[in-house]
């Protein structure tokens, strides 16, 4: 039951945080004023027209309207900040100067190279029946 519980409370989190709860009330909302506009013109065009034009928003889309912009000036109001990192330049200079640099280490002699990269014979391709 305890294991249960403990699943759960990561799943509810996730929900919480990613907005879709209001996304369904959206939705619910866009579905209920469909059918009041729907009642109330008898047109499917005129319906769709009117639910989503935002001239004729009922208290569940103002109400999500608002939990919208809270969210988009929480992330707005959050800071950005870079951090300049600066390196000692006699660190640099004894990096970039030195001959055995990491670099170089990793790199193969020319010669290794060469005879790596020597062509082979091969037999001509035989036909198989």
């Amino acid at each position: 039951m305890i294991k249960r519980i403990f699943l759960f409370i990561p799943i509810l989190a996730m929900l919480a945080t990613s907005g879709i709860p209001l996304a369904i009330l959206q939705f619910g909302a866009w579905c209920t004023m469909f059918d009041e506009f729907y009642e109330e013109s008898q047109s499917i065009r005129l319906s769709v027209k009117w639910t989503f034009d935002g001239e004729h928003q009922c208290k569940i889309c103002q109400f999500v309207n608002q939990e919208n912009r809270a969210d988009q000036e929480k992330i707005s109001s959050n800071e950005i900040t870079s951090h300049k990192f600066t390196f000692s330049s006699d660190w640099v200079e004894q990096f970039v100067n030195s001959q055995n640099s990491t670099l170089e280490m990793l790199m193969l002699p020319e010669e290794a190279m060469l005879i790596t990269f020597i062509s082979m014979e091969l037999p001509p391709p035989r036909l198989t029946a």
